[in-house]
C-alpha cells in the first residue's frame, strides 16, 4: 500500500489536472427535470415516442450527459433492496430472535 502511495505521489507531475467546472448535481437535476417536463408536455401523437424518458431532454442537453445519467440510474436501481437487507440482517442479533 505504501509503495502504491509513493508511485502515485511521484507520478503526480505527469497527471493532467483539470479544475472542476460547474455543479454536476445541479446539471443532472436540471436535465432530469427538463426531461420529465417535456415528457408530460408532449404527450400527443404529434410527437414521436422516445426510447427512454431521459431522451426527452436531448433538445437542450448533451447526448453524453444523458447517457451518463442513464448509467447512474441503472446502478442506483441496484441499491433499492439494500435497506430491506440491512433491516433483516440487523434483526438477526436482536432480542426478539434470542427470545424465540
Amino acid at each position: 500500500m505504501a509503495v502504491a502511495l509513493v508511485v502515485f505521489v511521484i507520478g503526480s507531475r505527469m497527471y493532467k489536472k483539470v479544475k472542476p467546472q460547474g455543479n454536476v448535481m445541479l446539471e443532472v437535476s436540471k436535465c432530469v427535470g427538463f426531461a420529465i417536463k417535456n415528457r408530460f408536455r408532449h404527450r400527443s401523437k404529434k410527437f414521436p415516442k422516445r426510447e427512454h424518458w431521459l431522451d426527452w431532454a436531448s433538445d437542450k442537453y448533451d447526448k453524453r450527459l444523458i447517457a451518463q445519467i442513464k448509467m447512474v440510474l441503472r446502478v442506483l436501481f441496484l441499491y433499492i433492496p439494500l435497506p430491506m437487507f440491512w433491516a433483516v440482517f440487523d434483526q438477526q442479533g436482536s432480542r426478539w430472535t434470542l427470545q424465540a
